[in-house]
């Protein structure tokens, strides 16, 4: 499970930014020069890191920027999430630039459950609403398992692993 402490805070969101789903964050860091663009972030829901890529920063002022989030598309959606902290992944975690091919960095990483050892090779993230999969294959199997904080421990970029904590039963279906 992805825990907060991982991570550095950047700032919160403090406003919708237009009605496609933007969000102004308002950087509480010293210098906002300093900011990595970001591939993807967590915002804390509810006490929890909830991670999103991003597909658009822009400064706004200096220290204010835009982002859009993946699957954030409208101002409701937004809205959900004004007042909600940012953080930036750091330690084992990399922070580069994000790039148009976003999710499809992770194909080829080995996924390595905690309780069954290697899965197989992540193929892809399936976006669905609300519940991204992260699609695995095994030989000739494939496997779909909800790309969500508690079950994704760890994505290690340097080792090319994804390690995660599936849930009892659910590489059985």
């Amino acid at each position: 499970m992805l825990d907060l402490k991982d991570f550095l805070p950047v700032g919160v969101f403090t406003r919708t930014h237009g009605f496609r789903g933007e969000l102004i964050l308002q950087v509480q860091v010293r210098e906002a020069e300093d900011i990595p663009e970001m591939e993807w972030v967590c915002v804390e829901i509810d006490g929890l890191p909830v991670p999103f890529f991003v597909t658009q920063i822009r400064d706004l002022q200096e220290d204010k920027r835009i982002l859009l989030l993946d699957k954030i598309t409208t101002e409701s959606q937004a809205k959900e999430l004004t007042g909600c902290r940012l953080f930036i992944p750091a330690g084992k975690f990399s922070v580069k630039k994000f790039r148009d091919t976003g999710l499809a960095e992770i194909k080829g990483y080995r996924v390595i459950d905690e309780n069954l050892g290697e899965l197989g090779i992540a193929d892809e993230v399936i976006a669905v609403a609300g519940n991204p999969l992260l699609k695995i294959i095994s030989g000739e199997k494939e496997l779909l398992i909800p790309a969500h904080p508690d079950i994704i421990l760890e994505i290690s970029r340097k080792k090319k692993i994804i390690r995660i904590l599936a849930p009892e039963g659910l590489t059985e279906l």
